[in-house]
């Protein structure tokens, strides 16, 4: 994870929070929002924006669109990017 070590200082505390839940979890590759509220216990749409903001970094990568393991309903699910994931 060493070139994610050297990301960490460049992303704000829910953005770090959000990478270090998906990272940490290698059972489920990839994550709804909803998904990483619940993991998280914050709200959905503290989640969302943070989502928008990582994907513009380039950190994460909308996986694919599938129904969230929470909710049923379909939604994007995101997973890291391969150069975050793969340190």
């Amino acid at each position: 994870m060493e070139a994610w070590q050297l990301i960490k200082p460049d992303v704000g505390r829910r953005q770090k929070n959000i990478l270090d839940a998906m990272l940490e979890d290698r059972y489920h590759m990839d994550f709804t929002a909803m998904e990483i509220a619940m993991k998280l216990r914050i709200p959905r749409d503290s989640v969302s924006p943070r989502l928008a903001e990582l994907r513009k970094k380039g950190l994460i990568i909308v996986e694919k669109v599938r129904p969230c393991r929470v909710t049923g309903y379909r939604a994007q699910a995101w997973r890291p990017a391969p150069e975050v994931w793969l340190q």
